[in-house]
């Protein structure tokens, strides 16, 4: 069975293999989601039958090996194979780190990725740092004990073609309980993240001033050419929504430079409260770059703006040396 990632397999001399296991294979608690039940019932099953541990070396039949296991959990890796909005693994953390290649001259720099995921039929969300009071997950908490940790490395000096080179190491506790196998049906819909090239094709139009009426209807012909009539698939969606709008242009303006901020009524308490006020910065040379008016009506009032970072170098236009008249001034941060 080939890759999903490339239909050859790559040169994997020159990567360099994991340490040599502990004695003793650890979990990491601090990063799973149980209920204080779950964790007891977890225990029990180390204590009696232990962690499952899979190493695979980078020969070609090692690593298809890895995709065959990897495929039979049900498990993706993001940028390289798509979740299935159905699946009840998810990502809980993702830690990368750099190794370095073997051969020395040149010295060639990988990414080795850990990944921890956890079955959503045992995610409490009412743990952990945020809790929440109504549980948003689409899969019922059955107290299933399975997680898994993937250890992968990849490429990703080129950021034009950066893929991942191998599988390392597939460890944690596979199998399901019999609860968790007999639920085959979600207690609600899940969340279907809309496609990579829909959005990016929206983003390049809101770019472009396009209007949000126009954004919709051209999104939709974009998604009928290029995927047909279908709304979507089991890894994403082909509709562009109508509360979408807001996040493209929280991203365009986030390229532009443009902090995100709070309307001014939610920060009232905090700006004039008694105890310690804590209002915006009021002093003009961290606010003022530029400012908008005419000086032809001295009543029209100055309006300083805080632009992008690739506006900051501009200066304020100088007052004419013969006009010396006072003008009203409002200062605030658009």
């Amino acid at each position: 069975m080939d890759a999903p990632w490339d239909h050859t397999w790559p040169d994997l001399a020159d990567v360099p293999a994991l340490r040599k296991a502990n004695s003793k294979l650890s979990v990491p608690f601090s990063k799973l989601s149980f209920s204080e039940k779950t964790m007891e019932t977890l225990h029990l099953h180390i204590d009696s039958v232990g962690l499952d541990c899979k190493r695979f070396d980078h020969s070609a039949e090692g690593q298809c090996t890895a995709f065959k296991l990897l495929s039979s959990l049900g498990l993706h890796i993001p940028d390289e194979i798509q979740r299935d909005v159905r699946s009840k693994y998810s990502i809980r953390s993702t830690d990368c780190k750099e190794v370095k290649g073997k051969v020395k001259n040149p010295r060639h720099i990988y990414t080795r990725c850990t990944r921890i995921y956890q079955c959503l039929c045992s995610t409490d969300h009412q743990a952990g740092k945020r809790p929440s009071k109504d549980r948003q997950i689409g899969w019922e908490n059955v107290a299933c004990i399975s997680w898994i940790k993937i250890v992968s490395t990849h490429d990703e000096m080129d950021k034009n073609s950066k893929k991942m080179l191998c599988i390392d190491e597939i460890t944690g506790i596979f199998d399901h309980t019999e609860a968790c196998e007999s639920l085959v049906q979600m207690d609600r819909d899940p969340r279907i993240g809309l496609h990579p090239e829909i959005r990016t094709y929206a983003l390049s139009l809101v770019k472009l001033q396009v209007p949000i009426t126009q954004l919709q209807q051209r999104c939709r012909e974009f998604a009928k050419d290029k995927f047909g009539d279908a709304p979507g698939n089991t890894h994403h969606r082909f509709v562009l929504n109508d509360h979408e709008t807001t996040s493209l242009y929280r991203t365009y303006f986030a390229e532009l430079g443009v902090p995100q901020r709070s309307a001014a009524e939610e920060n009232l308490k905090k700006w004039f409260r008694s105890s310690k006020p804590s209002p915006p910065d009021s002093h003009p040379p961290q606010i003022v770059i530029c400012s908008s008016g005419s000086l032809d009506n001295e009543n029209e009032p100055v309006s300083p703006i805080q632009p992008s970072p690739t506006k900051r170098t501009r200066r304020l236009p100088a007052l004419p040396a013969q006009k010396k008249e006072t003008r009203k001034t409002s200062y605030g941060i658009r």
